[in-house]
């Protein structure tokens, strides 16, 4: 059925904790999953998952409130560093790119793929490799079809806005179809841009519970076909709904896609993720991501 974990793989894009009342369970459920299914759930990094960004919106109160304040930081921290191991990529049968930002002013896969992992991310930093990690996390699509290039996102005062030149550009030259973002409010939960060759995807209905927005997943069979699905907002949500906007897609197992994952298992050294790409084991912050230093993971 929908969602079975034995037909489906699940790929998240990231924001897992911050502003909303149940960062600690989310995360921890999503770890868990992790554990228990290995390369059937991938978790991508978000924006959020840095300790300066869950320092201010409110990951690290909720864990010493909760935890209490010895208790808490540990947890806090160790939360942190597992979060320096998460991919900032997945591509998806080589043809679908899936990020929590954008693309911004990257120009190939391979300037992911050699992106190290552990990770730590510095926002302002002059260093290529920095401003790349900023733009896959931070990064926004212009407002419209009509502003083309790149520019600063004085919005968010960190990385860039991109066209949809940039990005129809960004998938000729890489051979891919599409590329697939979250970090956006859209009120039916997905949007296309660039001529549908992006779609922005946000899972977390109401968010902040204020904004009475609806959600959507993505489900991509094995044939690569894309199908949005609606998640209606419940009736009568409140502010105590609120819930991290972490965006969820689900990855069809048919033959050929499970041929695919299984090929790709190749223990990779860069940033891009694959299904196969992470096999659990050893210690918490080690284990979700053992033998996946690069920042690509194929799917």
């Amino acid at each position: 059925g929908a969602g079975d974990i034995t037909v489906f793989n699940y790929l998240f894009l990231g924001d897992y904790v911050d502003r909303g009342l149940y960062s600690l369970e989310v995360i921890t459920l999503l770890l868990a999953l992790k554990l228990q299914y290995g390369t059937r759930v991938i978790l991508l990094r978000g924006n959020h998952e840095a300790p300066d960004t869950n320092m201010a919106y409110g990951f690290q109160e909720e864990c010493r409130e909760r935890l209490g304040p010895e208790g808490g930081e540990v947890a806090w921290k160790a939360f942190n560093s597992v979060f320096e191991h998460m991919p900032l990529g997945a591509l998806v049968d080589g043809k679908i790119l899936c990020v929590h930002g954008g693309i911004g002013r990257v120009q190939t896969l391979d300037e992911i793929k050699q992106i190290r992992r552990p990770l730590s991310v510095n926002l302002h930093s002059d260093n290529d490799t920095d401003k790349i990690v900023t733009d896959l996390l931070w990064s926004d699509p212009s407002q419209s079809d009509e502003h083309r290039g790149v520019h600063d996102n004085e919005d968010r005062g960190v990385a860039s806005l991109f066209g949809p030149d940039v990005v129809i550009s960004f998938c000729q030259r890489n051979k891919i179809d599409l590329v697939v973002r979250a970090h956006q409010v859209v009120m039916d939960g997905y949007e296309y841009f660039a001529n549908g060759h992006l779609i922005t995807i946000f899972s977390a209905t109401n968010y902040c519970g204020r904004l009475r927005n609806n959600g959507a997943m993505l489900e991509i069979s094995g044939e690569l076909l894309v199908t949005p699905k609606f998640i209606e907002r419940p009736l009568g949500t409140t502010d105590q709904d609120a819930q991290p906007s972490n965006s969820l897609l689900l990855l069809g197992s048919s033959t050929h896609h499970n041929n695919n994952s299984s090929s790709n298992n190749n223990n990779n050294d860069s940033d891009i993720t694959t299904a196969k790409a992470a096999t659990p084991h050893g210690d918490l912050a080690a284990n979700a991501y053992a033998h996946t230093e690069d920042a690509l993971a194929p799917v």
